[in-house]
């Protein structure tokens, strides 16, 4: 709360997000997410902003909270100072953002809504002028209506005495009075089906309908439905279909009518080829655009920001490195490091996810590496996008890089508390905290900058021994000699005959175990649930809370068991 406090705080004091981000950062954010002042609301998805601009996600994680993301975006697009405040003048609560199209809420909550509406002449003053254009327009419709056979008997309801082949039509007030206005076919459904089974639009109309199609999106996308189209533009509807089937294909209802509209509206005889071959390229929903490699080549032409921001912080290490080379293994490397035997994959997690990769793929790539004598790491993209310190850490380490180095035997073991040891390891180690049950710990001038918990085996197989849950350094540092005390320690200390570890293949390949005298036992495979870009633990409750046509696997290079 104190941290909350703070930052609105600071922005009552500055009262503008545009002295938090830099003018060439809202500048990007604008070109990217504004086009004609519309703001592209498909595209704001909190994980791909911050993929695409890191520099973003560094200052936001500073200053605002997780909840907070629409909101601030929507005030930097639009050149709001700031979030608005609650209209309710008895409150001075942040009101939520309603989307993007719509903007913000006028009050923070139903109660201050109420009172604002009940206290305020501007609300009266825009009731009262929506009642009028309200009755206005179904005086216009009545006048209409009284030249036809027409029942006035409900009071919601025209009723249509023999209307048309159909017999009598009930058509709602309001959807009547729409039809009338937009004067693009009838107010029979069915008349209207049959509409866009014969209607034939000549050219000049598909022309002049391309003409005014731009606005008419802007204006009514959010409202583009089959039964829209049927109800009111049945004609216009026809126009799309007919265009569609001329130049591309019949349509059908695996086809997305968002590609329909892309078509039409960029006047487009056919789609797009891959820039690497002749194949036609698919429709990409979620950006509203053609994509601009083919399925086969999707994957190694198109990087992400991620991994292009992970090749540049490579490239500041000053380390003899070779990008993308097929002369090592039978398979690619992104990067790979020959005098430290050392070879870096990222991993997209859709991309190598069970549906693109089989289930040996990351295994038989870290085996193939593993026979030459290269240590193999994989860095997945949740990990680099939510954990990037602790990767980057990892990273150095692999390759002997430290900030700081400091001998085991100036260290001095104590045990840690629950608390300490928890915030240790989500802090400094790629997995996080996992329950245990003895937790110790090296500490510096007291400082704690190494930690081992071992704890009851999460395995039924293992179900006698004890295991080593984690071991991990602080970030930046090295114990030399840190792993092996904290083990001895335990062995000479704590009465336990079998202990046994399992180590991730993705960031190692056992040999700490090796130095600490445990043998190698055998390697199983490991895999992740994968839900909108973030993998979770197969053990998760998650798989019982989604819907398991949402959940894809992640499969890793596997684990080593290693007993004592």
């Amino acid at each position: 709360m104190y941290k909350q406090y703070k930052i609105y705080n600071f922005l009552r004091m500055t009262n503008k997000l545009s002295e938090i981000f830099s003018y060439d950062l809202i500048k990007e954010l604008k070109e990217t997410y504004l086009t004609n002042n519309t703001i592209k609301s498909k595209a704001l998805i909190k994980k791909s902003v911050f993929n695409k601009f890191p520099e973003f996600y560094n200052i936001y994680k500073q200053y605002f909270s997780e909840d907070e993301f629409r909101e601030i975006l929507y005030c930097i697009l639009k050149d709001i100072p700031n979030i608005p405040k609650c209209k309710n003048p008895n409150c001075n609560n942040n009101t939520k953002l309603r989307n993007f199209k719509i903007g913000f809420q006028q009050c923070c909550c139903k109660k201050c809504t109420s009172e604002y509406q009940h206290f305020s002449k501007e609300h009266s003053e825009k009731c009262k002028q929506g009642a009028l254009r309200h009755y206005s327009n179904i005086h216009k419709v009545d006048s209409y209506t009284e030249s036809m056979n027409c029942d006035y008997s409900k009071p919601n309801y025209y009723i249509f005495k023999n209307y048309c082949i159909h017999g009598n039509i009930s058509v709602y007030k309001t959807t009547a009075n729409k039809i009338h206005e937009y004067n693009n076919g009838t107010f029979c459904i069915q008349c209207n089906k049959k509409l866009i089974d014969t209607y034939l639009p000549t050219e000049k109309e598909i022309n002049e309908f391309r003409k005014i199609f731009p606005e008419f999106y802007k204006k009514y996308s959010h409202n583009m439905n089959y039964k829209w189209w049927l109800i009111y533009f049945p004609k216009y509807y026809k126009i799309l279909l007919t265009y569609f089937e001329k130049y591309i294909e019949p349509y059908n209802d695996n086809i997305d009518m968002k590609e329909v509209y892309y078509q039409f509206m960029h006047d487009l005889k056919g789609r797009p080829h891959c820039c690497m071959c002749n194949t036609e390229v698919s429709f990409s929903p979620t950006a509203n655009e053609y994509r601009k490699f083919c399925d086969k080549h999707l994957y190694g032409f198109n990087k992400s920001s991620q991994e292009i921001e992970l090749g540049k912080f490579i490239d500041l290490l000053n380390i003899n490195v070779i990008k993308n080379t097929q002369n090592v293994i039978h398979g690619e490397l992104d990067f790979y490091f020959p005098n430290n035997n050392i070879a870096i994959e990222y991993n997209g997690c859709w991309w190598h996810s069970d549906k693109f990769k089989e289930k040996e793929y990351h295994y038989n790539k870290w085996k193939q590496c593993k026979e030459k004598g290269i240590q193999l790491i994989f860095i997945w993209e949740d990990d680099l996008l939510y954990k990037r310190d602790i990767v980057y850490s990892l990273i150095k380490s692999k390759l002997g890089i430290y900030d700081t180095r400091i001998y085991a035997r100036k260290t001095i073991i104590k045990e840690v508390p629950y608390t300490i040891t928890k915030e240790f390891i989500n802090k400094n180690y790629l997995q996080g905290y996992s329950i245990d049950k003895i937790r110790l710990g090296l500490y510096y001038n007291n400082e704690l900058v190494s930690i081992m918990t071992f704890g009851k085996s999460r395995f039924k197989s293992d179900n006698d021994d004890i295991e080593i849950i984690r071991f991990c350094n602080k970030l930046n540092y090295q114990i030399i000699g840190g792993a092996s005390k904290l083990f001895s320690y335990f062995k000479k200390y704590y009465n336990y005959k079998n202990i046994i570890s399992y180590v991730e293949c993705d960031i190692s390949n056992g040999k700490l175990y090796d130095k600490l005298g445990m043998s190698y036992i055998s390697r199983s495979d490991n895999w992740k649930w994968m839900y909108k870009g973030i993998r979770y633990n197969r053990l998760n409750k998650i798989k019982n809370s989604i819907h398991k046509q949402n959940l894809v696997k992640c499969y890793s290079a596997g684990i080593l068991k290693y007993k004592f």
